[in-house]
């Protein structure tokens, strides 16, 4: 039990560490997980494995300027091109608003990897951050392609159809959002699809 462990030996960062993890990928208490990687990083800074985690927590706390902070660390000193990091990195990106820092993301994600349904569908996002809808729609067409059954692509799909006035285009990637169980699709559907 890593708690007993912390609790011989406050300064033994691997115990954090791990129960950070299990509170992480078990539990998915995330605001445990980050008081761990906290004390995790206070004794031991060096550890680079611990900054990917802490941007991984932090961006599930919705802390996007400290994920985009701990993942450039990662990055920079670490496996510079970690997909899941420049994933999540990018998609703290869009939710900044530096639509330009989120799409160079991307853009590394699917030179490695071309059939990354969540870098499309963000990059796509990212694109319409910057009013280019006619690329965003690129972008979540390929997304749809590969993961057909990703309700979040057909969410984001819909609301770019709609800044591009395709009420009825938006309309059916709603409504199968809705048929894939999708909780945003039906009240979205009942205010701007009403039958």
């Amino acid at each position: 039990d890593y708690s007993r462990v912390v609790d011989l030996n406050k300064d033994y960062s691997k115990a954090y560490f791990r129960r950070a993890l299990i509170n992480y990928n078990e539990y998915k208490d995330y605001l445990y997980a980050n008081q761990d990687m906290k004390k995790a990083l206070a004794t031991d800074s060096n550890n680079i494995e611990y900054y990917y985690w802490m941007g991984k927590i932090k961006f599930n706390i919705n802390e996007h300027d400290a994920t985009v902070k701990f993942l450039t660390r990662y990055l920079e000193a670490g496996d510079s091109m970690n997909i899941d990091a420049l994933v999540t990195r990018g998609a703290s990106r869009v939710a900044l608003n530096n639509y330009s820092g989120a799409i160079a993301d991307f853009n590394l994600v699917l030179s490695k990897d071309k059939k990354n349904h969540v870098a499309y569908m963000n990059r796509g996002l990212a694109k319409a951050g910057l009013k280019q809808f006619k690329d965003a729609l690129i972008d979540l067409d390929m997304a749809a392609k590969l993961k057909f059954d990703f309700s979040p692509i057909y969410i984001n799909r819909a609301l770019v159809k709609f800044q591009m006035r395709d009420k009825d285009g938006a309309c059916s990637d709603l409504k199968k959002a809705d048929g894939l169980n999708n909780a945003k699709a039906e009240p979205l559907l009942r205010e701007y699809c009403p039958k």
